[in-house]
């Protein structure tokens, strides 16, 4: 093909034609799998299917995520037919298989092409398969620039959900379970619905173990990879050994110094480098956030191929495997069974003795609204009554009704989606006492055990004391002195106008000295992002709403009606637009037939207008029952 036409063709020519590429998957012996790939050929010059110019065949045994997704300008040279192969290349947690570029001189395998010569088709063969694991295939489209398809085509059904909602960048859940599975695979993570607690397998022991039941720990990197350091308080090296953090120390700290090793020197931090610095001197600077080592001619970033710890005598591993970090407290020890989020990751990790491994698998990348067991049970029941009742309404079945099951289930989605948009009814209001740790800013709200998994958005973050501060630390000077006036008064007592005094007062202590927490929450990662850092561990409330699966909304009292009222309102401009295709009316037996297209579809304008309004006047939501009035104020 000339340059010139390639240069006249786009990105969304190449995903036109990446979309109708074709994996099939097989398994003709246990070990062994067998991917069928059809791919589109160019059937004449300047045809859009030349856009394509190879491929990347991926391979994995968990769907594909963007971590799997090949970057585009990358040659993945090191594809191998061989699962498992050390030396394959990988994207995210998958295995190239098949890399194909012409331009490259790696050309597609030999297939069978079609009689109209529109298609080619190809099979590869994987070997060193596990025959008790499932296998994900993907494959993506590139051009003659390795500009990728990063989506892919996918050798399994995708979940409808994500594709019509786009919804990839929701977090998963961990999985629920009713009990305890007879054969859990290695680190397995479940909630256990009889228990109410989060477990994991330690495979090692062959039990289930209890995760930690309060707020799980996050940052951006994972804690307690071997070799992992950071900076302690200004000159205090940390480094884990596999079992422990540990003091880095000239004993146990080597540093490469030209062709040879030297022990680790002083430890030091500031915002400008020493003036004298010794051979083996570490510094960590503030300015730049990097540490570096003087090898007596010039600094250097120390890595995992320019330090060793020592583990165990003459037993040394790589330093420095992760960035540095500098942090005011000592990080958490790792155990089996802890669960720690990954800030930069976004994704809920569980440590299994020696590494961490991912525990919120269950519906990655689908929305709230539409997770099993938060936004929706998973019944039909509810539904198909509705379905039947509008129908009903509709004038089935002395009419024929010319909608399809789907186009009612639109109808009930659109329905429910209006209703969570307009009313408070849609969701729970609660408190949760939650606690939070000592600088830690981000928290990964998706437990199953407190319902945390089904919060939509939170509404406030309550500081359980009267003065918007702990008590304690830096920011405490005000409260100290306000809670020292407050105790001399009436003998130690005080009396009912002084308590409301103090509450009147302690308000405006918060505004004045930054005693409320502001804060972001992010629905789709599961994220409440703190704006303030909190130096000592404290315990909050946080007011927060909760979903309410559609089962419960289509049966609620207060809005049931709502919702068959507006679906009836979608079934009506459905029929209208299908009904006033022929304005002049449709030939008969008897003569020409008018339908009532315009009528439907004016019926349903105005049921529209009214619906909205209603719900605007709260019409159909239940009042709030309870006392909250202590968080008021």
């Amino acid at each position: 093909m000339a340059s010139s036409n390639l240069t006249e063709m786009t990105t969304h020519d190449l995903w036109v034609v990446a979309r109708q590429f074709d994996v099939d998957i097989s398994r003709p012996t246990p070990t062994t799998i067998k991917l069928t790939i059809k791919r589109p050929l160019a059937t004449e010059p300047g045809h859009i299917a030349s856009v394509v110019d190879g491929a990347v065949l991926l391979l994995g045994t968990k769907p594909l995520n963007p971590t799997g997704y090949p970057e585009d300008g990358t040659q993945y040279t090191g594809a191998d037919t061989t699962f498992g192969a050390p030396a394959a290349d990988m994207i995210g947690g998958f295995q190239v298989i098949g890399f194909y570029s012409e331009i490259l001189g790696r050309p597609w395998p030999t297939g069978t092409v079609s009689e109209d010569g529109s298609t080619n088709t190809f099979e590869v063969t994987i070997t060193g398969t596990d025959p008790n694991t499932l296998y994900y295939a993907s494959i993506h489209a590139a051009t003659n620039v390795l500009q990728y398809y990063p989506v892919g085509i996918q050798s399994y059904a995708l979940e409808a959900a994500r594709v019509e909602k786009d919804s990839s960048t929701y977090a998963g859940s961990i999985p629920t379970l009713p009990y305890a599975p007879t054969a859990p695979t290695p680190g397995m993570v479940y909630f256990d619905q009889q228990l109410n607690l989060v477990q994991y397998w330690d495979d090692a022991r062959s039990v289930w173990i209890p995760t930690r039941a309060d707020s799980i720990l996050s940052g951006d990197q994972n804690p307690g990879i071997v070799g992992h350091a950071y900076l302690l308080g200004g000159n205090r090296l940390r480094v884990f050994d596999g079992l422990n953090w540990i003091d880095g120390t000239p004993s146990n700290i080597q540093l490469r110094v030209g062709a040879g090793w030297m022990p680790l020197g002083q430890v030091t931090s500031n915002t400008m480098f020493p003036s004298a610095p010794a051979v083996g001197d570490l510094f960590y600077s503030f300015t730049t956030q990097r540490v570096q080592y003087w090898d007596g001619t010039t600094w250097q970033i120390p890595t995992p191929s320019s330090s060793l710890l020592q583990t165990a005598p003459a037993t040394f591993v790589p330093a420095f495997t992760v960035s540095f970090t500098y942090e005011g407290t000592d990080m958490v020890t790792p155990y089996v069974g802890l669960l720690f989020y990954n800030t930069r990751e976004r994704q809920l990790n569980v440590f299994n003795g020696t590494a961490w491994v991912q525990a919120n698998t269950a519906q990655q990348g689908t929305s709230t609204t539409d997770k099993i067991g938060i936004g929706n049970d998973g019944s039909y029941d509810e539904r198909l009554r509705l379905i039947n009742v509008l129908k009903a309404q509709l004038g089935y079945p002395a009419l024929c009704i010319e909608l399809s099951e789907e186009q009612f289930n639109v109808a009930i989605d659109n329905a429910l989606d209006t209703y969570r948009q307009l009313s408070m009814g849609a969701y729970e209001r609660r408190f949760f006492i939650f606690q939070l740790n000592a600088n830690q800013t981000v928290y990964h709200l998706n437990n199953p055990g407190d319902r945390t998994d089904a919060i939509v958005s939170v509404m406030k973050v309550h500081r359980m004391n009267l003065y918007g501060v702990t008590g304690s630390g830096p920011d405490n000077t005000w409260g100290q002195a306000w809670a020292q006036q407050w105790y001399n008064m009436g003998g130690h007592a005080g009396d009912l106008l002084s308590v409301h005094l103090v509450h009147s007062w302690s308000e405006e202590y918060q505004k004045i000295f930054a005693g409320d927490i502001p804060f972001t929450w992010n629905e789709a990662r599961r994220e409440l992002f703190l704006q303030r850092i909190i130096r000592t561990p404290e315990k909050v409330v946080l007011e927060v709403e909760l979903e309410r699966s559609e089962q419960e909304l289509l049966l609620d009292r207060w809005c049931k009606q709502f919702l068959q009222n507006w679906a009836l309102a979608e079934c009506k401009e459905y029929l209208g637009m299908i009904r006033s295709k022929y304005s002049s009316g449709t030939p008969g037996a008897a003569g020409t037939i008018t339908l009532n297209g315009e009528t439907m579809l004016a019926e349903a304008r105005q049921d529209f207008t009214e619906l909205k309004q209603a719900l605007l006047d709260y019409e159909y939501q239940n009042a709030e029952h309870g006392n909250f009035s202590f968080l008021m104020g």
